[in-house]
């Protein structure tokens, strides 16, 4: 089961930290030069000053903020790593889909938005707020909240991924009996 992820405490200097993963927050380490991710983790593996200083900013900035995390950069690597993984939004426990298609971080949260802003009506300011796992919590609620309103079984569960648009209206209104009618002006015209 999903969990949410907790915001990870540190110590700087006389002051604690709270580091929220925020999907912004997701999004900008993504984004930065040197790999991304799987960039990111490596460098705060082999102690780099600037890796830590650039997962930290945002949360903290004060002008002396590599002097802070230089004194405490061993004791810094476990939590941050921590942070790093929970801003990727992918649950230990979970096993992965058999067939599922793969993708890089960047188009998972880039999914992880679509999802907040257009499945679940959230603004974008909240989307961003909110961390990858409560974004996939609350799509997994709306899922629930859909099957049982439309009595929808787990054999037509539905996945924001790429379908067609026809193909999404057949599987939100298909239980309804609909057709789809063509508009006046496409509908074929009888010659007089």
């Amino acid at each position: 089961m999903k969990s949410l992820a907790k915001s990870i405490e540190i110590e700087l200097g006389a002051e604690v930290l709270l580091l929220r993963p925020s999907l912004r927050h997701a999004l900008s380490l993504e984004c930065r030069p040197g790999g991304g991710f799987p960039g990111l983790l490596s460098d705060l593996q082999d102690g780099s000053l600037n890796a830590a200083v650039e997962v930290i900013k945002p949360h903290y900035c004060p002008r002396h903020l590599p002097s802070l995390v230089f004194d405490k950069l061993n004791e810094l690597q476990s939590p941050l790593t921590q942070y790093v993984i929970a801003l990727t939004g992918i649950d230990p426990d979970t096993k992965p889909s058999e067939g599922g298609k793969t993708l890089s971080f960047r188009e998972h949260l880039l999914n992880l938005y679509k999802i907040g802003t257009g499945w679940l009506g959230w603004t974008p300011d909240v989307t961003l707020d909110a961390t990858p796992s409560e974004i996939m919590l609350a799509y997994d609620g709306r899922i629930e909240l859909l099957k049982a309103v439309f009595g929808t079984s787990d054999a037509e569960t539905a996945e924001p991924d790429g379908k067609e648009l026809d193909a999404k209206l057949k599987a939100a209104f298909g239980t309804f009996k609909t057709i789809k009618a063509k508009p006046k002006h496409k509908r074929g015209r009888a010659s007089a």
